[in-house]
């Protein structure tokens, strides 16, 4: 998957960004030369839009404007003739004008999409143009760094659940599952029984569904895991 972004009044730069083998590969080219940067997906953890200027236009203007004068003056630096110095002086005319012109797109703000990783740092961004092929190879990066967030997730809580007390957890409270004595959660299993676990300001909804959720939530990482590999063999 590849998309080129052409940036002509920004020192004729063009930006590509292709994705292969789990990176993306963004490539300049243009009058400063060519530079490439290898971006691995995995490093990206936050897509977010953003606005902002593009300072090239105005390096491009002053540019101009500096060819401007080198042309001005050198007709009468050097002496030549009225038909050379009428060439030199519509020469000039057309390039103030771009420079003009470049210096006023310099205030025009540009749609951006930002990718950063773990700290918040921006990593690059892609011009929101509109086009369909963007909107596609943004919307592929999003779902590739949706389904690494997801694996880390799912991970973190299996990894909570295994480090909890053993279960299974049952919710006893007085009156209910038993005659006397306070309301508890029971552990382990009549035969190996675990340290049972009292809460304090809970009430008896928030005590069936805490012992609840300790077989519910290995059982849901079960079914999800059983989608995610039925999903894949589709």
């Amino acid at each position: 998957m590849k998309i080129t972004q052409h940036h002509p009044l920004n020192f004729l730069t063009t930006i590509s960004y292709e994705i292969k083998g789990g990176e993306i590969i963004k490539t300049f080219k243009g009058l400063r030369g060519e530079m490439v940067f290898i971006i691995d997906i995995k490093n990206i953890k936050r897509v977010y839009s953003y606005r902002t200027t593009n300072d090239g236009f105005i390096n491009v203007g002053l540019l101009l404007f500096a060819v401007c004068y080198a042309i001005d003056i050198i007709p009468g630096y050097f002496g030549l003739s009225r038909e050379w110095r009428r060439i030199f002086f519509n020469t000039s005319v057309v390039l103030a004008v771009a420079a003009l012109v470049n210096v006023t797109l310099s205030f025009i703000k540009h749609d951006w999409v930002g990718f950063q990783d773990m700290n918040n740092h921006h990593i690059f961004g892609i011009r929101d143009n509109g086009k369909k092929e963007e909107k596609e190879f943004i919307d592929y990066i999003k779902h590739e760094i949706s389904e690494e967030n997801n694996d880390l997730e799912l991970a973190e809580i299996k990894k909570r659940c295994d480090l909890a007390t053993k279960s299974p957890w049952k919710s006893m409270i007085e009156g209910r599952d038993h005659v006397s004595g306070s309301n508890f959660i029971m552990t382990g299993t009549p035969e190996d029984r675990g340290d049972d676990i009292e809460l304090t300001g809970a009430t008896i909804e928030d005590q069936d569904f805490i012992a609840h959720a300790r077989q519910d939530i290995p059982r849901l990482l079960e079914i999800i895991n059983h989608l995610r590999e039925k999903g894949t063999h589709k």
